[in-house]
């Protein structure tokens, strides 16, 4: 019987500490942008963006340099952005975030891939806020969401 009681003891105080140990590794992946990871845009003012087979838009951020780049729907685009994280986020992170000197290369595609990215490049430098989690990636201008990403 003793036996059985540390066992269950055992299981359990293992059983915990491994939910301690997964929730800390998510705690740290939603802190900060990175280098590798590639966010694919999902929305734009809350219509949802639908790519018809093409190649999706992205983004994705280079912390040391300031820099993100990505592909448009039709172009390659570049640029910096400063971004100030919020003293008190409550889930994931939030904060300031502005982009500038944005960029892209300049061919032609076919029109919906053209209309798409014509709606997606001009909200880029729009974008005031942001708010980070290991899955999402949201901008908002003011109180008002502009773009939605996910984890790609």
């Amino acid at each position: 019987m003793k036996n059985i009681f540390l066992s269950i003891l055992f299981i359990s105080l293992f059983m915990t500490s491994c939910k301690c140990s997964k929730s800390s590794q998510s705690n740290e992946e939603i802190l900060e942008f990175s280098t590798e990871q590639v966010w694919q845009l999902t929305h734009i003012r809350e219509n949802k963006v639908s790519d018809n087979g093409a190649e999706p838009i992205t983004m994705q951020f280079n912390p040391e340099s300031s820099a993100v780049n990505g592909f448009a729907g039709c172009n390659r685009y570049f640029g910096t952005y400063t971004n100030k994280v919020a003293d008190t986020p409550e889930a994931g992170t939030q904060g300031e975030i502005s982009f500038s000197n944005v960029g892209c290369t300049k061919m032609m595609c076919p029109d919906n891939e053209m209309r798409l990215e014509d709606k997606f490049l001009p909200m880029i430098e729009k974008a005031t806020g942001y708010s980070l989690t290991a899955y999402t990636l949201v901008f908002f201008q003011k109180d008002k969401e502009i773009m939605r990403f996910e984890k790609q």
